[in-house]
C-alpha cells in the first residue's frame, strides 16, 4: 500500500498590525473619526472670523434660522443677494439652516457640524480608495492622511470652509454607487447616484466634474465603454439634472457675473501657477495662511514636490498608468474651477479649503509609486514612519487651525501672509474697528491705497472712521466714492444715515429706498426708514418698514413698538 503525499496546505498572508487594530470591519470608520475629532477638537471653541460667516450667519441669522426659507435657499446668491450674485450654493445654506435651529447664532453647534461632515467624507475616502482598486492598508492610510492633512485645516476650522467637504461628500457619493452599478447592476444604485450628483451640483458647480469622471472611470480602470451603461439613461439623467440646475441657477441671479470666454480663458492661464502652490502645501504643508495669493506666495515648494513626484513615478516599475492618468485628471478637472477668478478688480485668493476634491486625485498618483505601493507594512520601520508622518500633519494642522480662532488673530495671519492682498488689510482695519481701534483701523485702510485703486468697501470703511471723528464731510467724499459701484449696499446706508444726521433727511429717503431694492434680505434700511416715516407722522409706512424690519431679526426700538402700537389701536 503506498502512502499517499499530503499536500501542502495553502498558507495565508500574514495580517499587518494596521489589519489587526485598526481593519476590521468597523474599526477603520471608528478610527478615522476618533483621529479627525482629536485633531479638530479645538475648533469647537472657536469664534467667528468676519470672513464670510458674518454675512453667512450673524447678517443672515433671521433667514437661516426660518425653516420656512428651505425653497427660498434654491432662489437666491448663497449670500442672498448685494452687489452681484456669483456663488450658488443652496446646499451650503441648507446645512447652515440646519445648525440654526437652536435659533442662537452659537459658533460651537456650527463647527461642530463642519468637523462632523468632514469626518463622514474621510471615511468615504476610505471606502473611494479600496473600490478603485487600492490595498486596505494603503486606503487606510491615505484615508488617516486625508483626514488630518494641514492644507485641508480651513475646511473645517472656517464655518464657510464646510462647503467644500460637503461636495466632497457628495460627489463620492455619488461615484461610489456609479461604481456599486457597474458591479452588480442593479438599477437602484443610479437613482442614488443621480440623487447625490444633484445635491453635488447644487454645493458647488465643480460637481460637473462628474459628468466627466464616470466615463474616465469606465474606460481607463474598469477598460469598459458607456454601452454597459442602460440605454442612455445616465447621459439623459445626467443632462436632465444639469439643465434644470442651470435654468434654477439663471433664476436666482438678480446681478449675475458675467464670464466670456476670453477673460475664463485669461484667468486660467494666469492663475495657473496656483496648482504648483497647491502641489507644494500637499507634499510640504509649511507656508499656509488662511487668504494665500500668488504674489506673496512661494512656487518652490511646488516645483520640489512636482519634481520630487515626477522622478518617483518613472523608476516605479509597478505603476498602473490607468491609475495615474485617472488620478492626474481627478486632480485637473475640480482644479479647473479654482483658477478662474470672480471678481476682476481683486486679485484671487488661493483659499486652501478648494484642493479638498482635487486632493483625491492627488493621492491616486501618489500610491501609484513602489516606494508607498510597495511598501511592508509588517516592517516597525514602515510603521513608525508612517505614524510619523501622521503625527507631524496632525501638529501642524493644530497650530495652523490656531489661526482661526477669531476675527483679530484670522486677519493677523492673513495681512503677514499675504501683504499685498488689499482685502486682508481692509478686514484687519474693520477688526480694530469693532475694537475702537480707530488708529489701527484706519492704518490698515490707508494702507490699502498703496497697492492700487481703492476698493468700495475701503471708501465705505474709511467714512465710518470719518464719521466716528466727526469729519462728515470727509465721510461724505468717501461714501460717494464707494457708491461709484451703484448698488453697493453698506453704502447706501451709510451715506443716508450721514444725511439724516445733517438735516438732511429727503436726501436720505431715496438711499435707503434703493439699498431695499438691491437686498430686500437685510433688515437695516427698513428700521431707517421706519424711523423715518415715523418722524414725518406717515405712520402707514412707519409701520409697514418696522414690519419688514422685525421679519428679518431685526429689533425694534420699544419706545417706537409702544408708539406704534397705540396708533394702531386708536387708528384700526
Amino acid at each position: 500500500m503506498v502512502e499517499k503525499k499530503r499536500s501542502t496546505p495553502l498558507t495565508t498572508q500574514e495580517p499587518t498590525l494596521l489589519e489587526k487594530i485598526f481593519i476590521n470591519r468597523y474599526r477603520p470608520y471608528i478610527s478615522l473619526v476618533v483621529i479627525g475629532f482629536i485633531v479638530f477638537a479645538q475648533c469647537l471653541f472657536f469664534d467667528f472670523t468676519h470672513l464670510d460667516d458674518d454675512v453667512l450667519v450673524l447678517r443672515n441669522f433671521h433667514f437661516i434660522s426660518d425653516t420656512s426659507n428651505f425653497f427660498k435657499a434654491f432662489q437666491t446668491d448663497v449670500f442672498w443677494g448685494g452687489a452681484s450674485d456669483v456663488y450658488y450654493r443652496p446646499m451650503m445654506t441648507i446645512s447652515l439652516m440646519i445648525d440654526a435651529l437652536p435659533a442662537k447664532p452659537t459658533p460651537f453647534v456650527f463647527h461642530l457640524s463642519n468637523i462632523l461632515i468632514h469626518l463622514v467624507a474621510s471615511c468615504l475616502v476610505y471606502v473611494f480608495f479600496i473600490k478603485i482598486g487600492n490595498s486596505k492598508n494603503l486606503s487606510f492610510l491615505f484615508a488617516v492622511l486625508f483626514t488630518v492633512h494641514p492644507v485641508l485645516t480651513q475646511a473645517v476650522a472656517w464655518i464657510p470652509g464646510r462647503n467644500d467637504p460637503l461636495l466632497a461628500l457628495f460627489v463620492l457619493l455619488s461615484f461610489i454607487h456609479f461604481m456599486n452599478f457597474l458591479e452588480t447592476k442593479r438599477v437602484s444604485y443610479i437613482f442614488w447616484h443621480f440623487l447625490f450628483f444633484a445635491l453635488a451640483l447644487f454645493t458647488k458647480e465643480t460637481a460637473l466634474a462628474l459628468i466627466v469622471l464616470c466615463p474616465l472611470y469606465l474606460w481607463l480602470i474598469r477598460k469598459e465603454s458607456m454601452r454597459v451603461l442602460p440605454g442612455g439613461v445616465v447621459v439623459v439623467g445626467w443632462a436632465a439634472i444639469g439643465v434644470f440646475w442651470f435654468l434654477l441657477r439663471q433664476a436666482a441671479f438678480a446681478h449675475p457675473v458675467e464670464y466670456t470666454f476670453a477673460y475664463i480663458t485669461r484667468s486660467i492661464l494666469s492663475n495657473s501657477p496656483a496648482i504648483l502652490l497647491y502641489i507644494g502645501k500637499i507634499i510640504f504643508p509649511f507656508n499656509l495662511s488662511v487668504v494665500p495669493i500668488l504674489q506673496d506666495s512661494t512656487l518652490w515648494y511646488g516645483v520640489i514636490a512636482t519634481i520630487i513626484v515626477a522622478v518617483l513615478l518613472l523608476i516605479s516599475g509597478n505603476r498602473r498608468f490607468n491609475h495615474i492618468l485617472f488620478g492626474f485628471l481627478w486632480f485637473a478637472f475640480s482644479m479647473l474651477p479654482i483658477l478662474i477668478g470672480v471678481n476682476p478688480d481683486l486679485r484671487h485668493n488661493f483659499s486652501e479649503h478648494r484642493v479638498y476634491l482635487p486632493l483625491l486625485g492627488f493621492m491616486i498618483v501618489l500610491m501609484e509609486m513602489d516606494c508607498i505601493k510597495k511598501a511592508d507594512f509588517r516592517k516597525k520601520d514602515v510603521l513608525i514612519l508612517c505614524a510619523g508622518v501622521i503625527l507631524m500633519f496632525s501638529m501642524l494642522n493644530v497650530l495652523h487651525g490656531r489661526n482661526f480662532k477669531d476675527r483679530l488673530g484670522f486677519w493677523l495671519n492673513a495681512v503677514k501672509n499675504s501683504p499685498h492682498y488689499v482685502v486682508a488689510h481692509n478686514n484687519l482695519g474693520s477688526a480694530y474697528y469693532s475694537m475702537g481701534n480707530l488708529e489701527g483701523a484706519e492704518k490698515e485702510y490707508t494702507k490699502c491705497a498703496t497697492l492700487g485703486p481703492l476698493h468700495p468697501i475701503v471708501h465705505n470703511n474709511l467714512g465710518l472712521i470719518y464719521v466716528r471723528r466727526g469729519l462728515l464731510k470727509e465721510a461724505e467724499v468717501e461714501f460717494k466714492k464707494a457708491l461709484e459701484n451703484p448698488i453697493f449696499y453698506d453704502a447706501l446706508i451709510n451715506l443716508g444715515h450721514l444725511y439724516y444726521r445733517t438735516g438732511r433727511e429727503r436726501e436720505a429717503e431715496p438711499l435707503w429706498k434703493r439699498a431695499v431694492e438691491v437686498n430686500p434680505n437685510y433688515p437695516e434700511a427698513y428700521s431707517h426708514l421706519a424711523v423715518y416715516y415715523y418722524n414725518l407722522k406717515e405712520f402707514p409706512r412707519a409701520i409697514y418698514y418696522l414690519n419688514e424690519f422685525q421679519k428679518r431679526g431685526g429689533r425694534i426700538d420699544p419706545v417706537l413698538l409702544r408708539v406704534l402700537q397705540s396708533y394702531l389701536e386708536v387708528k384700526y
